[in-house]
């Protein structure tokens, strides 16, 4: 069967779908776009875990003119790289790492990441042991183990690593609490000198490990610190608050963006490139509840928009029930979370609209009554802006998001 012509200004995106670290990705990615520059994002989906295995090339190829990849394998790192070669397009992959594989990787500063972590935990958390605890098959999960390492290795420390089988990063994921169920985690956390200092891959990690503790009768933070790495809206809303680190992830988006464009124009790319501008944010996890950094306006504030979002609730009214201002509401956003509460807002509405559209067979009317819209007609113009394609479309899974 001959395949469809390369459309002029199309991208593939093969990032998982739609959830909340991949939507600020692609966000980046949007607004990084030349004024006036017409650029089609053709979605494949969510990745499966060793697409290389599945398929003799990408399912893109011969479609479009670049790839913005964010996904690695359980498989073969060469084998996934040769994968992606066989798309015969410019290829960046944006959130992970690929060394010297000949794709092209943007990647948040993993010394900085490390060093942060090691700082925070050893010096004014005052840990005596420190774990990592990450996933198994993973090269940025691995850079990142060794970061924390060197950088707790210079203040005199040593680092335990645990690497755990892949996990979905969803939110699903985020929100169910699962103890880890690893004898050997349960027994350093029993056995290492108190108090313990955990950096997990990322805030789903980190929950499950704060779950672990719960089950093994340990205080959190009195006898192990536990920091995640996001900053996603759960690590706000747990309970303890999760400290967490922040990626620029909107960065990475749009310099993934700059690179593969630059690249379509045939410019020769550097192997990776390392975006600076990660950040800590100390809460109940790693400080305790009376030496946690004053976040609670942008955490409640994130609670009544995930209860009231589909509610039709606006920046004003959340302002209003925590007695601020909108513009003292924006400010504490941007600092906090990269973000406006505008664009929270959108995202959660988008978000379960999406679930709906996948997960369920409710007519668009009646979605678009349930994320907080009088008619369709307007439904239909919100998640267009969002995706690209109609809600229909979406549905059937025909480019799930072209946007921009």
């Amino acid at each position: 069967m001959p395949r469809p012509p390369r459309q002029p200004s199309s991208i593939a995106s093969y990032l998982d779908s739609w959830s909340e670290k991949v939507y600020r990705i692609f966000r980046g990615a949007i607004d990084a776009l030349p004024a006036g520059r017409r650029m089609q994002f053709e979605d494949y989906g969510a990745p499966a875990d060793s697409p290389e295995q599945s398929a003799a090339e990408p399912p893109w190829t011969g479609r479009v003119r670049g790839a913005f990849v964010g996904c690695g394998t359980t498989g073969s790192f060469d084998e996934f790289a040769a994968w992606l070669k066989r798309g015969e397009v410019p290829t960046v992959i944006v959130g992970g790492i690929a060394n010297d594989l000949g794709i092209p990787s943007v990647y948040a500063d993993v010394d900085q990441l490390g060093r942060l972590a090691a700082e925070h935990l050893a010096t004014e958390c005052g840990c005596r042991s420190f774990l990592h605890v990450g996933l198994a098959n993973s090269v940025s999960s691995g850079e990142r183990h060794d970061a924390f390492a060197r950088a707790l290795g210079d203040l005199g420390h040593h680092c335990e690593g645990l690497s755990l089988t892949r996990r979905r990063y969803t939110a699903d994921a985020l929100a169910k609490k699962s103890p880890i169920d690893d004898p050997h985690f349960c027994e350093l956390l029993r056995n290492l000198p108190r108090p313990i200092g955990i950096l997990a891959l990322n805030d789903a990690y980190a929950i499950d490990c704060l779950a672990t503790c719960e089950r093994l009768g340990l205080r959190v933070p009195a006898d192990v610190a536990v920091l995640g790495v996001d900053n996603s809206i759960e690590a706000h809303v747990h309970r303890p608050r999760l400290s967490s680190i922040r990626l620029p992830l909107q960065r990475l988006g749009a310099e993934a963006l700059r690179l593969l464009l630059r690249m379509m124009k045939g410019e020769e790319p550097p192997k990776r490139l390392l975006v600076g501008g990660v950040r800590l944010f100390a809460r109940e996890s790693t400080v305790g509840p009376r030496e946690a950094r004053p976040t609670v306006t942008v955490d409640a504030a994130l609670e009544r928009m995930r209860s009231q979002a589909c509610r039709g609730i606006t920046v004003r009214g959340i302002a209003d029930q925590l007695d601020v201002s909108p513009r003292t509401l924006e400010l504490l956003f941007r600092d906090e979370i990269g973000t406006t509460p505008t664009a929270e807002i959108h995202r959660l509405r988008f978000a379960e609209a999406s679930r709906l559209l996948k997960r369920t067979t409710m007519p668009m009317g009646r979605i678009a009554a349930v994320v907080g819209f009088a008619d369709a007609t307007a439904f239909s113009r919100f998640f267009r802006k969002f995706s690209g394609v109609s809600p229909r479309e979406h549905r059937v899974g025909v480019a799930d998001s072209r946007g921009g």
